[in-house]
């Protein structure tokens, strides 16, 4: 059983002013706190610039949030990477304004959807493969996925964009250089002989939020990509 008891008071117009000025000072802190949180909230943060000079792409890339990344070099090249840790972003703001405006007088401009290539890789599954065993095939899928990781983080071409399973194992990169982001998926193919297995297509736009796919692998190709 619970005993409820309730406490009645009798207010006074001088309780009644002490009440108010606790509630209007109560709001006031929660409002400040509530100021504060605004001012000091960290929200993550991700831009990439580019620029091209004499055949080369560089690139500086910053993201994060409280552990904020900063990312430079020559596409193709060892990428330098600062790692700088802040508390708040009314410090940390100031100070990607700073690097950001000094970039820009260095000619480097905001990379655009379009600046890098997106190479869809499509594995089919073993025929042996039961379809309906998910848990095989997720394990396959992860493998395979892998395989294609290496080269492309190892030699800086790109970054990975997208994955699922559907028609096939479904892996997307976007790249700097089309032709060496092709040439090093063209070796994973070939070094674990799933040649009879492999399509590879690029993406096409028409907009920002509209594309098609040309497949680029096998060549020529004659039958139906099914992206899904």
């Amino acid at each position: 059983m619970i005993a409820l008891q309730v406490i009645i008071f009798s207010c006074t117009t001088e309780h009644s002013k002490d009440s108010s000025m606790e509630h209007d000072l109560g709001k006031a802190i929660e409002e400040r706190i509530k100021q504060f949180e605004s001012q000091n909230r960290l929200e993550f943060f991700d831009k990439t610039f580019i620029k091209k000079d004499a055949g080369k792409i560089f690139t500086f890339e910053i993201k994060g949030m409280d552990d904020l990344t900063i990312k430079k070099g020559v596409v193709g090249e060892y990428a330098e990477s600062t790692n700088i840790h802040f508390e708040s972003d009314s410090v940390r703001l100031p100070f990607i304004e700073t690097q950001l405006a000094d970039i820009l007088e260095h000619g480097y401009r905001e990379a655009k959807y379009d600046d890098q290539t997106i190479l869809f890789i499509q594995i089919k599954p073993h025929n042996s493969q039961n379809s309906k065993d998910l848990s095989k095939q997720l394990d396959q899928f992860e493998e395979v996925s892998r395989l294609f990781d290496e080269p492309i983080y190892e030699k800086n071409l790109g970054s990975y964009a997208a994955s699922d399973l559907g028609a096939g194992y479904n892996i997307l990169y976007s790249v700097w250089d089309e032709k060496k982001g092709f040439d090093a998926i063209l070796q994973v193919i070939e070094n674990h002989q799933l040649e009879d297995r492999s399509i590879v297509a690029k993406r096409i736009y028409k907009s920002e939020e509209d594309w098609d796919y040309e497949v680029i692998y096998p060549n020529p190709f004659n039958g139906e990509f099914d992206p899904l």
